[in-house]
């Protein structure tokens, strides 16, 4: 994660960092992201998201989005409702509460997001599947499971493909190589190459599919679903998400988590083939400032 721009503490123990140089923007605008928060309580709350805003404010700011550790590459988030299902690596662990007390505090719902449920061997009729997966296989997409011997090279091809598949997405703002390859570094102790596969067309890479399981949990956790903008790939992340399910199936899991989508993503629409059971749901806040230095 990048060093915030800066870090407030207060005497009751309340913080935040405070990130507004290479943030994404909402609608053009700059926005400044508010995260790593901590108060004792919602009054202390209520001071330290005043503070937080007025510093963004003063940096030309046009936005507060929290809570966000700077970009959506890490955590950011918070659970708004959930099942009582433990929570996963990667999940956002900012206590709920937070949720009313950023509302509270003049922020709205910027996005949504949900983790769902899934059984493996409930699915829709295959046949579009399958006819997808021959039209791929005709155009000359491969799918192969990553090499943990050439962890570098792999992670390198999908940032590859991340750079495309994701340069679009809600909040996006590209991670340097070396800020890429120290995030997927710390999923590396879970990394089975049985759960994670790489789609490669005429040598280059076009799609992939990074899951994991756990010691003591049964589900497959689907953790990230991307594949390269072409028209030609279409279908790609249908294929790669059954191929990855269908091996779990075989090693005996017979349920899945749809980890962390987005309302609008396209993962979420692959999800729905499933017949998604949500498990928890989150959402990102913002709050609109004036960049004369009040929000």
């Amino acid at each position: 994660m990048k060093s915030p721009d800066q870090r407030l503490r207060f005497p009751d123990g309340s913080s935040a960092s405070l990130w507004w140089q290479g943030t994404p923007l909402i609608n053009g605008e700059p926005a400044g992201c508010i995260g790593e928060l901590s108060a004792p309580g919602q009054a202390s709350a209520q001071v330290l998201l005043e503070a937080a805003c007025t510093v963004l404010a003063s940096h030309g700011c046009s936005w507060a989005v929290g809570p966000m550790d700077g970009d959506t590459w890490h955590s950011y988030r918070v659970i708004t409702e959930s099942s009582g299902e433990p929570l996963f690596p990667g999940e956002p662990a900012l206590p709920p509460q937070w949720a009313l007390w950023l509302g509270q505090a003049k922020f709205t719902v910027l996005a949504h997001y949900t983790s769902s449920r899934v059984a493996l061997e409930v699915a829709e009729d295959g046949a579009p599947l399958q006819r997808a997966a021959q039209r791929l296989e005709a155009a000359g997409v491969t799918i192969r499971p990553l090499d943990l011997a050439r962890w570098d090279e792999e992670l390198a091809r999908i940032h590859e493909v991340s750079l495309t598949a994701f340069r679009n997405a809600f909040l996006y703002a590209p991670l340097a190589d070396g800020e890429f390859n120290e995030l997927y570094e710390k999923a590396r102790p879970l990394a089975d190459p049985r759960w994670i596969l790489i789609a490669e067309c005429g040598g280059k890479p076009a799609g992939f599919v990074f899951a994991f399981r756990l010691p003591q949990r049964a589900p497959l956790f689907v953790k990230t679903l991307a594949v390269a903008p072409e028209r030609r790939f279409a279908g790609l992340g249908a294929v790669l998400l059954d191929k990855v399910q269908q091996a779990a199936l075989q090693a005996g899991c017979t349920g899945a988590i749809h980890c962390l989508q987005h309302e609008a993503n396209s993962s979420l629409r692959v999800s729905s083939r499933y017949q998604p059971e949500v498990i928890r749901r989150y959402a990102l806040f913002a709050r609109r400032l004036n960049p004369e230095g009040n929000p």
